[in-house]
This record gives C-alpha cells, sequence and structure tokens, in this order.
C-alpha cells in the first residue's frame, strides 16, 4: 500500500547505485537501497519487519534456457558454494520477520542443493517458522508434492525455471 516501506540490501555498491537510480527515475520513494550484507540483517533489523524477500544469489542454472552460455561457467564447486551463502543469507534474514511475519525465500535455480536442501537445513535450524501454501493465484506454479513451494519450470511453464518457498514465522 501506499504507506509500506521497501529496504533493499545489497553488499555490492554497483547493485545499490543501479537499484537507487532505478527507483529514481520511477518516482518510487518507498523504495531504500541500502549498502549492507544481509547476513548481518537480524543485528541490526531484529523482528522488525512483517514481510521479507530474500532472493539469493545462486549458481542461476535456472536461466539456461536464456543464457546457454552459463553451463561454461559453472562448476561442480559452485553449488556448495553458493548453498552456504544462501543458508547463511536466511539465517541473517530470518531474526529481521517479526513474529506472524512472512518470509519469501527465491532463487533462479531448480538444483536441490539451492533450493529443496536450502529450505530443509533453514526449516531445521529455525523451528519458528514453516511453510505455508501460496495463494489461489499462485497455484499453477506450487509443488503438488510439497506445501508452500513454488516451481517453475521452463518447459511446462516457458519461462526460466526458478524456485520460491513461503516462510510463515509463528505469532509468539
Amino acid at each position: 500500500g501506499p504507506r509500506g516501506q521497501v529496504l533493499a540490501l545489497d553488499r555490492s555498491p554497483r547493485a545499490i547505485r543501479r537499484l537507487s537510480e532505478a527507483t529514481a527515475r520511477l518516482g518510487l520513494a518507498s523504495v531504500h537501497a541500502t549498502l549492507y550484507d544481509a547476513r548481518e540483517a537480524g543485528g541490526a533489523w531484529a523482528g522488525r519487519f512483517s514481510r521479507v524477500l530474500l532472493d539469493a544469489p545462486c549458481s542461476g542454472l535456472g536461466t539456461l534456457r536464456r543464457r546457454p552460455e552459463i553451463k561454461w561457467r559453472r562448476r561442480l564447486e559452485d553449488l556448495p558454494r553458493a548453498a552456504a551463502l544462501q543458508k547463511a543469507l536466511l539465517d541473517g534474514v530470518a531474526e529481521a520477520v517479526s513474529p506472524g511475519g512472512l518470509l519469501v525465500y527465491s532463487t533462479c535455480s531448480l538444483e536441490p542443493e539451492e533450493t529443496d536442501e536450502v529450505i530443509d537445513a533453514f526449516l531445521a535450524r529455525h523451528t519458528a517458522f514453516a511453510l505455508e501454501a501460496p495463494g489461489p493465484d499462485l497455484q499453477a506454479l506450487a509443488d503438488p508434492v510439497r506445501r508452500g513451494i513454488l516451481r517453475a519450470w521452463p518447459h511446462r511453464h516457458d519461462t526460466d525455471g526458478f524456485f520460491v518457498a513461503r516462510l510463515r514465522r509463528g505469532a509468539s
């Protein structure tokens, strides 16, 4: 709504500069681009946000259809490295979610190491969170087996591959 505020964190000065330029050009005064490592978000903003989106850095393997050159730049060891960063980022931003708040984790990868395994490890460490089913408008992407997970498959949905987990923090 008109009263909402968006705090966008990135540790890259270039990314913050690009986002600041875009929001200024679009007149989005409610978006505040901040140079900050999201792994530390819990310390600075513990329990302050009702909604948090973590669009995590990933291997990008879900974009192969559109960017086939990625397959020549990725190595096997990239997946565990990306997963470790994703887990650390999730841990950091989870602390910023208020009781009853929503945390959405997304990647443009469909690799289990960056998706289900990251979420499973997160839920084991953060028992106050639980997967929550998406709204009816997203049912086409809902995982038929796992509640609270959305997956877009390039061959099924004519889009990049991506993964989304919707996590609700308990009210207490």
